[in-house]
């Protein structure tokens, strides 16, 4: 059981991990306009409206990349269940953020597609590797 609790927290950390350093080269290379407050729904979705398609491009990005990292992590140390645990979580608040934030409708599309095929391949490679390891040593 704490296995499986470790594994649901470590592939949160990964994700989160990957997800920032990706939004973080596209907020450098699409910077918010100066004095945009985050927390205002109504700045943020002016701000997201106006956005070039290679920010929007990005941010799909870091959560394919999120979920796939977050993926791997879950399975190879938990298992499936574990994975399957972060994989929920992560879509659940990836599609609360679709709602809470208006975006474009292809965006929508696009960021949803990246998460599912991400997060599978990450599961996936992570479950192919957790059955090709050694067992670990009794404790």
């Amino acid at each position: 059981m704490l296995r499986s609790v470790l594994a649901v927290i470590a592939a949160f950390v990964v994700s989160t991990v990957l997800v920032i350093a990706v939004e973080l080269v596209s907020t450098t290379l699409f910077p918010p306009p100066p004095g945009l407050d985050p927390r205002d729904q109504e700045q943020l979705a002016a701000w997201i409206s106006g956005l070039p398609v290679g920010a929007l491009l990005l941010v799909g990005l870091a959560h394919a990349l999120g979920g796939f990292g977050g993926g791997v992590t879950g399975a190879r140390i938990g298992g499936k269940g574990p994975a399957l645990v972060f994989a929920v979580v992560f879509a659940l608040g990836t599609v609360v953020n679709l709602f809470t934030i208006p975006h474009p409708t292809w965006f929508a599309v696009y960021d949803v597609v990246c998460l599912i095929v991400g997060v599978s391949a990450g599961v996936a490679l992570g479950l192919r590797w957790r059955a090709s390891a050694p067992p670990a040593p009794a404790a």
